[in-house]
C-alpha cells in the first residue's frame, strides 16, 4: 500500500513540475498527455476518460480562466432560459454558456432534405418543415406567420415570368380548395397603426395596353355550400384620417358606356346560406358620424336621381325586404330606422316617405306599424295615436300632452255602482294638487290620505315616518291584528325588499315595564308530530355572503349585566331546556333535563359550542360525556391556576442519548423563554442509570441523556408543559361577573350523579322536588322573577282578546 502511494506521488509531481511530454499508457507521447487504451483494436471497458459528473451547472458561472472546461451533465436542466440535455459541455465565456459538444444536443433536426431524415448540409438543398414557423415572433398558430414589426414589408413577392401564352401570370396566387366549417380567408389584410397618412388595405395598378377586360379584383365563389358567402369585406377602425373600404375612381371619361362604381353578381347559387352583395362593417368607437353607405349625387344632369335604388324581381316564396334596417345599439342615443329631410328650400313637390301598394285586401297596406305613431309638425304639437284597438263605442280622448287614448263616455266620472272599462292610469277617484283626501262615517273622520302617500286611520295626523299609521281608542286596543283561519299563510307578513335597507320586515317597541316589543303565543298542541312555537326566526333567501339570521337578539340600552341579547327560559314547573340550538344532523334531546343551554352538532367534524374569548363555567365541572358498557359516563378536567399547554410522546436511547423535536406547530401555540421555562418530565421503560434532559439553546427541542455515561438504549416517555402563547402571565384573575366577595355563598353541595342511567333519572327528579333556592348575587335577576314576568305578559294579552 505504501509503495502504491509513492508511485502516486512521484506520477503527481512528474506530471506538475514537468514541462515534457507525459504519456500514460505509452513510453512515446505524442502530444503534453498522451492517454492510450490497453488495446486500441479490442479495448476493455475501463479503458478511457472519466470527465468531471454535475447533476447541474454552478450557480456561480466559471471565469476567463475557466475557458474549455468540460463536465458531463447527467440531468437534463435549462441554463441562461435554454433547455440542456444529458451529455457533454465545455465552458465559453463570451458570451457565457455552457456549449453541448454531443451530437444529439447539437444536430439541427428542425429541417430535412426533401423526402430523407437527413439535416440539411448545403446552401442549396430542397428541405421541409412539418411544424409551424413564426418569423418576427416566438409564437405561432399557422403553418406560416410573419411578423413585420419595424419594417416597410413584411412580405415582398417579386417575378420577372414573362410567359404570354400561359393561362395565368401571378405575382402571388392563392389557392384554397379546403372545406371548413370556420370562417376561411384566402387573402386577409389587417392593418391597426396608428399612421396619419393613408391606408390602404389592397393597392393595384393596371397599365396594360391590351384590349381585353381588367379586373383590379376579381373574386369568384362557385361554392354552393350553406355556408355565407362574402366576395369582398373591409373592416376599418382606424385613425382620425378618411379611412375607405372600397375607392373606385372614374373620372375625365369622354365615352357614352356606362360606368359602374361597384358591381356585384351572385346568382345561380343552390345553397341555403345568406347571399350579401355589400356587406360594411364599421366599428368606430370615436364621435364622428358614421355611414354604412354615403351616396352623393351632383351635377346638372336632368334624369331621373336615384339615391338607392333596389329591384327584386326573385320568384321564391321567401320575404322580399327593399330596404331592411337592424338597429341593436346599446347606447342612449336617438336612433331612426329610417330618416329622410328635405330642405324647404328644394323645388319640386316633397314626400318624405311615398308608398304606393294598391293591392286590395284586408292584409295589404301602404304603411304597417308595430309601435307607437306620433303625428305633428313640430314637438310641441305632436300627439301619439293609441298602440291597440278600442272596444264598440269608444272615441280617442287626448289629455293635453299628446297622448291620446280609446274612452267611454263614463271616463269622465266615477259611478257608485262602479265603473268597467275604467284604466286608473287614467281614471281615478283622488284629487289633482296637494290637498289630502279624507274618509268619513257618521260625519266623523275615519282616515285620511296625504298629498305624499302617508295614510293616518283614526288619526288626522300620520305619524312623519309611518306610511301607514293606526291609532286605537276606546275599546279598540290593537291597532293592526291579522287573523288566518286557512291551512297555509299567515295572519301578518312583512316584508323589507331593500338589498341596503338596514331595517327589519316587522318591528315592534313597547314602553311598558313588562311588556313585549313582539309578543308570540302558541296555542296548538303536539298531536301528529307538531310542534307549536310561540316565534320562529327563519332565514330562507338566496345569499351566500355575509352573515344570516334565523334569530337575532340585541339589545341597546340599560347599563351593568341588564343588557341581553336572547334569553331563553322555560315554565319551572316542569323539565325543559332554556336555549337549543341544532347543527347539521342534531336533534331533540329526550327524556326530562333540566339544561339551561343545548348545542347539538351530528358529529365531531364542527362544533357544538364554539366561543371566540374566554369560556367561564362557574360553580360547575367541565366534563366530557363518554360512552361506556353502562351508558355516558363523565370525565372531569383538570383546573390549573394558570394557562399551560402539553405535548405527550415517547423515544429510545441509542447508545445512552436521543435528541427530541419538539412538533413545530406546538411550537407555535406557546411561549418560552428564561422567565417561563419549558417543563420536561420523563418516564424510563426500563433499566438505567437514571435521564436527565437537556434543553436545546433555541427552546425547540430536548436531548435525553443516560447518567453517569450511560450507553444503554431503554424507551422512555415524556410529557411537555409550556405556557400558552399570549396567555404566559396569566394567574388566577378575578371574575367581575359576580361583583364584589365570591360565589361560595351561593353555592350548595353537588351531590354526584348515579353510575347507572334509570337511577339517575330518578336522581334528577328527586334534586328537582327537593330545590332549595340560593341567595342571587348583586344584580341577577332570580329566575322565578323572570316566569312571573312571563305570566303577568301572558294575563295581559289574554285579557285584551
Amino acid at each position: 500500500m505504501e509503495k502504491k502511494k509513492y508511485l502516486l506521488l512521484v506520477l503527481i509531481l512528474s506530471i506538475n513540475f514537468s514541462i515534457a511530454q507525459v504519456g500514460i499508457g505509452t513510453t512515446s507521447p505524442d502530444a503534453q498527455l498522451d492517454i492510450r487504451s490497453s488495446n486500441q483494436v479490442t479495448p476493455i471497458n475501463t479503458d478511457g476518460i472519466l470527465i468531471p459528473k454535475v447533476d447541474s451547472f454552478p450557480v456561480i458561472n466559471p471565469t476567463i480562466a475557466q475557458q474549455s472546461m468540460l463536465v458531463y451533465l447527467t440531468t437534463a436542466t435549462t441554463f441562461g432560459g435554454n433547455p440542456k440535455a444529458i451529455g457533454f459541455y465545455y465552458w465559453n465565456n463570451a458570451p457565457a454558456d455552457w456549449i453541448g459538444i454531443s451530437s444529439t444536443i447539437n444536430g439541427d433536426h428542425d429541417w430535412y432534405e426533401e423526402a430523407t431524415t437527413v439535416a440539411p448540409n448545403a446552401i442549396t438543398d430542397d428541405m421541409f418543415h412539418t411544424g409551424n414557423v413564426a418569423i418576427g415572433k416566438n409564437t405561432t398558430n399557422y403553418p406560416l406567420e410573419i411578423n413585420g414589426a419595424g419594417f416597410n414589408r413584411t412580405l415582398n413577392v417579386t417575378t420577372t415570368n414573362n410567359v404570354t401564352d400561359g393561362v395565368f401570370n401571378a405575382s402571388f396566387l392563392n389557392d384554397y380548395s379546403g372545406s371548413s366549417d370556420d370562417d376561411v380567408y384566402v387573402s386577409r389584410n389587417t392593418f391597426s397603426g396608428a399612421s396619419l397618412g393613408n391606408v390602404i388595405g389592397n393597392s393595384v395598378q393596371l397599365s396594360s395596353s391590351g384590349i381585353n377586360p381588367f379586373f383590379g379584383s376579381y373574386n369568384v365563389i362557385a361554392n354552393s355550400s350553406a355556408g355565407s358567402h362574402i366576395a369582398v369585406q373591409n373592416s376599418l377602425g382606424f385613425s382620425t384620417n378618411t379611412n375607405t373600404g372600397v375607392r373606385n375612381l372614374m373620372q375625365n371619361i369622354t365615352t357614352n358606356g356606362s360606368f359602374t362604381g361597384v358591381s356585384n353578381e351572385l346568382y345561380n347559387n343552390t345553397g341555403n346560406g345568406t347571399t350579401v352583395g355589400v356587406n360594411n362593417l364599421l366599428g368606430t368607437s370615436g364621435t364622428n358620424p358614421v355611414t354604412g353607405t354615403n351616396t352623393s349625387i351632383i351635377g346638372s344632369g336632368n334624369g331621373t336621381q336615384l339615391g338607392n335604388y333596389s329591384s327584386i324581381s326573385n320568384t321564391g316564396n321567401g320575404v322580399h325586404y327593399g330596404v331592411q334596417n337592424n338597429l341593436s345599439g346599446t347606447g342612449t342615443g336617438i336612433k331612426y330606422g329610417d330618416y329622410n329631410l328635405i330642405n324647404t328650400a328644394a323645388g319640386g313637390t316633397h314626400y318624405g316617405v311615398y308608398s304606393n301598394v294598391l293591392k286590395p285586401g284586408a292584409t295589404n297596406f301602404a304603411g304597417y306599424f308595430l309601435g307607437n305613431v306620433g303625428v305633428g309638425t313640430t314637438i310641441a304639437n305632436t300627439y301619439t295615436l293609441p298602440p291597440s284597438r278600442g272596444t264598440v263605442g269608444q272615441t280617442m280622448r287626448t289629455d293635453g300632452a299628446g297622448n291620446v287614448t280609446w274612452a267611454n263616455n263614463s271616463d269622465y266620472a266615477w259611478s257608485t255602482l262602479g265603473n268597467a272599462g275604467t284604466s286608473i292610469a287614467t281614471n281615478y277617484f283622488g284629487t289633482t294638487d296637494n290637498n289630502p283626501i279624507g274618509i268619513r262615517t257618521n260625519a266623523l273622520e275615519r282616515m285620511r290620505i296625504l298629498a305624499d302617500g302617508r295614510v293616518s286611520i283614526n288619526n288626522t295626523a300620520p305619524v312623519v315616518t309611518d306610511l301607514l299609521t293606526v291609532t286605537t281608542s276606546g275599546t279598540l286596543n290593537y291597532g293592526i291584528n291579522g287573523y288566518n283561519n286557512l291551512t297555509s299563510g299567515s295572519a301578518i307578513y312583512g316584508i323589507n325588499s331593500n338589498t341596503a335597507n338596514t331595517y327589519s320586515g316587522i318591528e315592534g317597541a313597547t314602553n311598558s315595564g313588562i311588556g313585549a316589543g313582539i309578543l308570540g303565543t302558541s296555542y296548538g298542541t303536539t298531536a301528529a308530530g307538531l310542534t307549536p312555537t310561540g316565534i320562529v326566526g327563519q332565514y330562507s333567501g338566496t345569499s351566500t355572503n355575509g352573515v344570516r339570521y334565523g334569530v337575532r337578539g340585541y339589545s341597546a340600552q340599560g347599563g351593568g349585566n341588564q343588557q341581553i341579547g336572547v334569553q331563553g327560559s322555560y315554565n319551572g314547573g316542569g323539565f325543559g331546556i332554556g336555549v337549543y340550538g341544532i347543527g347539521f344532523g342534531g336533534g331533540i334531546v329526550a327524556g326530562n333535563n333540566d339544561i339551561a343551554v343545548v348545542g347539538w352538532r351530528a358529529n365531531n367534524q364542527n362544533y357544538s359550542g364554539y366561543f371566540n374569548g374566554n369560556h367561564v363555567i362557574a360553580n360547575g365541572t367541565k366534563t366530557a360525556s363518554v360512552g361506556t358498557s353502562k351508558g355516558n359516563q363523565l370525565l372531569y378536567v383538570t383546573e390549573l391556576p394558570e394557562v399551560w399547554f402539553e405535548d405527550v410522546g415517547g423515544g429510545q436511547l441509542v447508545n445512552g442519548s436521543i435528541h427530541i423535536q419538539l412538533d413545530p406547530m406546538f411550537i407555535e401555540t406557546i411561549f418560552v423563554d428564561e422567565s417561563h421555562p419549558m417543563r420536561v418530565f420523563l418516564q424510563e421503560e426500563g433499566e438505567s442509570n437514571g435521564l436527565i434532559v437537556i434543553k436545546d439553546a433555541d427552546n425547540k427541542g430536548f436531548t435525553v441523556k443516560e447518567k453517569n455515561g450511560g450507553t444503554s438504549n431503554i424507551t422512555f416517555s415524556f410529557r411537555i408543559m409550556a405556557k400558552r402563547l399570549h396567555f404566559q402571565d396569566h394567574r388566577f384573575g378575578n371574575d367581575p361577573l359576580w361583583g364584589e366577595g365570591d360565589t361560595r355563598q351561593y353555592n350548595q353541595y353537588a351531590t354526584p350523579p348515579p353510575v347507572d342511567y334509570t337511577q339517575n333519572v330518578k336522581f334528577q327528579e328527586e334534586q328537582k322536588r327537593n330545590y332549595k333556592p340560593t341567595p342571587m348575587p348583586k344584580g341577577f335577576i332570580d329566575y322565578f322573577q323572570l316566569q312571573e314576568n312571563a305570566i303577568k305578559i301572558e294575563s295581559k294579552k289574554e285579557n285584551l282578546k
